[in-house]
């Protein structure tokens, strides 16, 4: 493409040809074709800034179309995920209360076989506590000889209502039992709550709340709004279970969960630099808003109703959130203009609601449309400069050679004019998105109207490149965050993580982390039960980090466990089967290092293979500390037929097994120097008696005060198990 700045008009010019022309045209022929000359040049300049203007036009109509499929889309998706995790919330708490309902008609059901457990009222002494206690909505209900029986064997399911509670601390503050008769049983930690300001303990009666009474009329679970906490002094959204025996409501069960702890989901939903995200109950509270002021400001006392609002968009907006799926639209707010996205929290009848700034979106489009009006304000100032010097150069010559002139200039004028004409139409042509403006033949002439043709070619090409970059970098910068965030997602869900893994096995503990490097990792570890008697332990660590890292990482893993469970195998088989599986059928230049370790749990004999990964250390009850002597096998995926040779040994009770990758003992503080096994076998050695969790912590912590803030190249990760004695 030519360079604007270096065009230079040739020495065969308009002035040379007019020139010429003169000594052989009559006067009246000149003055006519120069004065047409001079019209279709003019009318070009006109057509030229006209173009400008359409092509800035063009290009803000196709920016902002773009830009508007992007972001509904993005945001839609957003404002989902985020909405689908409170339902998993709510979902998570109906599962468990309807759980406990069903341990409750069974004790109305067959009440004879259950014993009866005494109830005390509050004790101020167990605040902070978990403590089961009764309370009533007045003396006569604590009178009631048959209904105290059932509270006392109500109470034999204080264990499960304590589970339930501290299981979901997070966001669960307390689980009640309420009876027709007015008598509750409370399980909280917060018994210091139950009293006046004067000590008199305060009465309760369940049968005046709206979890109570909504749970009776619906005949299923039933969700409150967010109200203010009768005992707790916060926010929280309450929901009743109603239990039935014999078509008989018997008894109503209650829940309360922390509004704050939805307003965390809430506000952890972020889309640019100024996006934000509210949370709308069905009756139009604004259950969280990160605004101060202005008419998304959230009112702490929940009193209000959003709708009655005076902006009516704001309030079309709130009424197709609540009533619809997922939806995207524009309004105007507090004077500016936004986007907004909804999408609904079925479980209680809520929605979220994101906005994003449309100035914030916009800022890339009006750059471009600077820079283009830029452009063509500096080739019109060129095209000006060009016919002014046309004109003046023309009007000398006529003058000088009016009484030269003769009927030779018919023939040449034709020359001269029809390039013009042809360039008019063409560029009558460009408009909208079409912006096809070629150098063709008949513009070579060699003069000024060569000059007007290239800088037009230029100046469209140029336009269209605009366009295509933009479009481009917008696709491709949110299509690869998508795809990380999703890997990230993908791969949380599937490292073990909710401790205890097997709550019903006391006969051994375990604990693991996984702390990644980049933002997807290439370590993973796994434990599952084979059988009743046999729990298998993995340890997988791939050569690299990123997306492609993490995909092999999931190939060995899930590779493993399948083996595994297939049939009750030798370890050193298992890894056989996999290399081969690996060799044979994956391609790609990866390998990975993996341990593979089965415990007997009856007997405590623990058999352990190796492909090139790191001895796991043995502590003794008594403290002492010594790597397991392994034979190490070829790495994953790398030798076809490798063979691989089992480490058996006997874990005593109170003993632990701490297994780890490479990442730990290679992590380097400031001045390169690796943490070492040396430091790590130190650690390991006063850590004897420590559960599995506070053992990895002490680790973990240790490894950070040595590395300090040098960012570390590999993911670290640990896993412990200890025999219960």
């Amino acid at each position: 493409m030519t360079d604007m700045k270096h065009l230079k008009f040739p020495e065969g010019g308009l002035k040379r040809k007019i020139f010429n022309m003169a000594i052989l045209i009559v006067v009246s022929a000149i003055v006519c074709f120069a004065i047409l000359g001079v019209i279709l040049l003019g009318a070009v300049l006109r057509l030229a800034n006209e173009t400008g203007q359409n092509q800035i036009a063009a290009i803000k109509a196709s920016s902002q179309k773009s830009m508007m499929s992007f972001t509904e889309e993005r945001l839609k998706q957003i404002v989902f995920l985020s909405t689908d995790r409170c339902n998993g919330e709510f979902w998570t708490m109906r599962h468990d209360f309807n759980a406990l309902a069903e341990q409750v008609e069974d004790v109305f059901a067959n009440s004879d076989k259950y014993r009866e457990v005494p109830v005390a009222l509050p004790d101020k002494n167990n605040g902070g506590k978990y403590a089961l206690q009764l309370m009533s909505a007045n003396e006569e209900a604590l009178k009631d000889a048959d209904a105290m029986r059932m509270a006392e064997k109500l109470a034999n399911l204080a264990p499960l209502m304590e589970k339930i509670i501290s299981d979901n601390s997070d966001s669960v503050m307390d689980c009640l039992i309420a009876l027709p008769n007015g008598l509750t049983l409370m399980m909280d930690v917060m018994s210091d709550r139950k009293f006046s300001k004067d000590g008199a303990l305060r009465t309760y009666d369940p049968r005046t709340r709206e979890w109570y009474k909504g749970a009776l009329e619906k005949g299923s679970i039933y969700f409150t709004e967010a109200v203010h906490s009768y005992f707790y002094d916060l926010s929280e959204v309450a929901f009743g279970v109603p239990v039935y025996v014999d078509g008989k409501p018997v008894a109503v069960l209650e829940g309360a969960i922390r509004l704050d702890s939805l307003q965390k989901f809430v506000s952890e939903v972020e889309y640019a630099d100024d996006g934000f995200s509210v949370l709308i109950s069905r009756d139009g509270q604004i259950v969280y808003s990160p605004r101060t002021s202005g008419e998304l400001a959230m009112d702490h006392m929940l009193s209000g109703d959003i709708r009655d609002t005076e902006n009516e968009e704001l309030k079309k907006l709130v009424d197709q959130a609540l009533s619809s799926k997922v939806g995207f639209t524009e309004l105007c707010m507090d004077g500016e203009e936004f986007y907004a996205s909804y999408a609904p929290v079925e479980t209680v009848d809520w929605t979220q609601i994101m906005f994003v700034s449309k100035s914030t979106l916009e800022k890339p489009t009006e750059s471009l449309l600077e820079k283009i009006d830029e452009v063509n304000s500096d080739t019109l100032g060129g095209y000006e400069k060009s016919f002014v010097r046309s004109c003046v150069v023309t009007l000398i010559i006529m003058l000088f050679l009016i009484l030269c002139a003769g009927l030779a200039a018919l023939s040449i004028s034709g020359r001269i004019i029809n390039p013009i004409n042809v360039m008019t139409e063409n560029v009558r042509r460009i408009s909208g998105n079409n912006l096809d403006f070629k150098m063709e033949d008949i513009y070579r002439t060699g003069d000024e109207i060569e000059v007007l043709a290239k800088a037009f070619t230029e100046l469209l090409e140029k336009t269209e490149g605009y366009i295509e970059k933009l479009v481009d970098v917008t696709a491709e910068k949110e299509r690869f965050q998508t795809e990380i965030d999703v890997a990230k997602r993908i791969q949380a869900d599937m490292i073990p993580g909710n401790f205890p893994l097997f709550p019903d096995r006391s006969e051994f503990d375990l604990y693991g982390v996984l702390v990644p490097a980049a933002e997807v990792s290439g370590d993973c570890y796994d434990v599952f039960m084979i059988d009743d008697d046999h729990l298998c332990l993995v340890m997988v660590d791939v050569a690299g980090k990123g997306v492609p890292a993490s995909m092999f990482m999931a190939i060995v893993r899930y590779s493993i466990q399948g083996r595994s469970r297939l049939v009750l195998s030798l370890p050193s088989e298992i890894l056989k089967d996999i290399n081969n599986l690996l060799c044979d059928h994956y391609q790609a230049e990866m390998a990975a290092t993996a341990w593979v370790g089965i415990l007997t749990v009856s007997t405590g004999e623990f058999r352990c293979v190796s492909a090139g990964h790191e001895e796991p250390v043995l502590i003794s009850p008594r403290g002492d500390c010594r790597f397991v002597g392994m034979e190490h096998g070829s790495v994953l995926a790398l030798k076809p037929g490798a063979e691989y040779t089992d480490t058996a040994f006997t874990m005593e009770k109170g003993s632990s097994l701490f297994i780890y990758t490479d990442g730990v003992t290679m992590a380097k503080n400031i001045n390169g120097e690796p943490y070492g096994k040396e430091r790590m076998l130190s650690l390991l050695s006063t850590c004897h008696g420590a559960d599995p969790e506070a053992l990895i912590e002490r680790v973990l912590s240790d490894v950070n005060e040595f590395t300090k803030e040098v960012m570390k190249d590999d993911d670290l990760t640990m896993m412990t198990i200890t025999i219960n004695g």
